[in-house]
């Protein structure tokens, strides 16, 4: 675990700890803090900064981690930059253009890799994930799972992501993924009316091969066109 000691911006989130999988080579970090933009330290901050102990890598290249909140009736999303500064020091960017005080999620689904280090992990496999006996509403068109020791990387993008009956659970069966797998992810939509602030997403979950969605698909993230996805490192449970 990463244990939170300090930051520069404000709120509850020092004492909170950050599942992690690591060594010298990457770390990959998983977990969620709450960030309060309204406080004056989070107004202060150039780039927010929180204070960890329990890292091993001594600092890392950039990843993105997910920021969400809830505007306007609907789930939204963007991706931020983060980046060990150092062992102690995780920085990440401010969200810029969304509405001033309010509270968003900064949500880590991310593999962070040193500086200098040519990263190759050996997985164990890399596998295809596909539909089993889903409704043709509901069609992959890339997806890649690699599985490593102790988390995954996995990348689903769907050409069609649609229910004849929304707000009504969905589970769906996968073929691909492996019983070790419990995990939260965003699935993530894009619509004209959610430019301004960003995504809109649903909240998915992967259990072994089970896709679910408990409480369906809002009629916005129905309706909309193009592609839908879900990305994330994530650390087994």
């Amino acid at each position: 675990m990463l244990t939170i000691v300090g930051n520069n911006f404000g709120g509850n989130c020092t004492g909170q700890q950050l599942k992690v999988v690591q060594d010298k080579y990457h770390a990959v970090v998983n977990g969620s803090i709450t960030v309060d933009s309204s406080q004056a330290a989070y107004k202060h901050a150039t780039v927010l900064e929180i204070k960890v102990e329990g890292l091993v890598i001594k600092n890392s290249g950039p990843a993105a981690v997910y920021a969400t909140m809830f505007f306007g009736g609907i789930h939204r999303i963007t991706v931020v930059k983060a980046w060990f500064e150092d062992q102690e020091t995780l920085r990440i960017e401010k969200v810029l253009g969304w509405p001033e005080n309010c509270q968003y999620q900064l949500t880590f689904q991310c593999l962070f890799i040193p500086f200098g280090i040519d990263f190759l992990a050996t997985y164990q496999r890399k596998t295809a994930v596909a539909l089993s006996g889903a409704p043709e509403s509901f069609n992959i068109f890339e997806s890649y799972v690699k599985l490593f020791e102790d988390w995954a990387y996995i990348f689903m993008n769907f050409t069609s992501f649609a229910t004849e009956e929304p707000e009504t659970p969905i589970n769906l069966t996968l073929t691909g993924l492996t019983e070790d797998i419990a995990h939260d992810f965003f699935l993530v939509y894009n619509d004209p009316t959610l430019e301004e602030y960003g995504s809109g997403y649903v909240d998915l979950s992967l259990v072994g091969n089970s896709l679910l969605i408990e409480d369906g698909l809002p009629a916005l993230a129905n309706a909309a066109a193009g592609r839908k996805f879900i990305k994330g490192a994530v650390i087994y449970e």
